[in-house]
């Protein structure tokens, strides 16, 4: 699928969620228990209902869409660093029927990748630029994050941008999200 930005929506979604803590917020420390439930919206009108509880700062057990267990941790190589490594382990919970019956799990997904972390203003990125920062914008009542990418041409002049009708310079929308806390 097109997750560019080219004067349209590209794969721009919009998600509405209710996040419920349980256990109360201390200082600027996130809750370890949270439960957050709501739907996403994408560009072409579908609409998928998304659930999950999240224990820590690790596990998350996904209700909505598909059953799944993940774990998921940033390790970062020096505490100023941009960079993080990313590690991530998902379990649909089919796996574990799968697993009972000695079959080899066929949708379990293990990956490392090294990125670079949220919100960190402007970075290099392989294919040219990228902005990712997030902003309080409401003072404590919410914050709007943004993330948008322009991709550099491999070659000049840009072959086959006149052909095609392709600009040379690609922009992406990553990521815009608005979070607003609800009492």
């Amino acid at each position: 699928h097109d997750h560019h930005f080219r004067g349209g929506l590209g794969g721009l979604r919009v998600k509405a969620y209710r996040r419920m803590a349980f256990d109360p917020y201390v200082f600027a420390r996130r809750p370890q228990v949270d439960l957050a439930a709501g739907i996403a919206v994408d560009s072409s009108g579908g609409i998928l209902p998304k659930c999950r509880l999240k224990v820590g700062d690790h596990i998350r057990l996904k209700a909505l869409p598909v059953p799944t267990l993940q774990y998921k941790q940033l390790v970062r190589p020096h505490p100023s660093s941009k960079f993080v490594v990313e590690t991530q382990v998902n379990l649909p919970l089919e796996c574990f029927q799968e697993l009972s019956r000695g079959e080899v799990p066929r949708k379990a997904f293990v990956g490392v990748r090294l990125r670079n972390d949220v919100s960190t203003g402007l970075h290099f990125t392989s294919h040219g630029i990228e902005f990712d920062e997030k902003v309080d914008v409401f003072g404590p009542y919410g914050t709007v994050r943004a993330a948008v990418g322009v991709d550099f041409p491999t070659e000049w002049p840009p072959k086959g941008a006149a052909q095609n009708g392709k600009p040379p310079f690609n922009l992406r929308v990553n990521r815009l999200s608005f979070t607003v806390p609800t009492p």
